[in-house]
């Protein structure tokens, strides 16, 4: 977008989804399902919702430093060792 010098407030949607299917080789329908988990789609158009996209770029770079709650601690436990390979891999 920035490239582009389009505002985020209403973002032409088929002239974005171009240059990232043209140049980046990101399919339509992946482009617009991204699009609408972090805006809304109407009439040609994308606006940003910049919280929600702050929000989860935050969670993403703290996500390697979360420290396990206690909920997580005894439910770990809890699960027999085979079962909790997912709680192990994520904590």
């Amino acid at each position: 977008m920035v490239s582009l010098s389009l505002p985020s407030d209403s973002v032409p949607l088929e002239q974005l989804i171009s240059v990232l299917a043209d140049e980046h080789d990101i399919p339509r329908t992946v482009s617009i399902q991204v699009m609408s988990w972090f805006g809304s789609i109407a009439q040609g158009q994308w606006k940003l919702k910049l919280d929600m996209l702050i929000k989860e770029v935050g969670l993403g770079v703290l996500k390697p430093h979360m420290v396990p709650t206690t909920a997580t601690l005894i439910i770990y436990r809890l699960i027999p060792s085979s079962k909790n390979q997912f709680i192990k891999s994520t904590y």
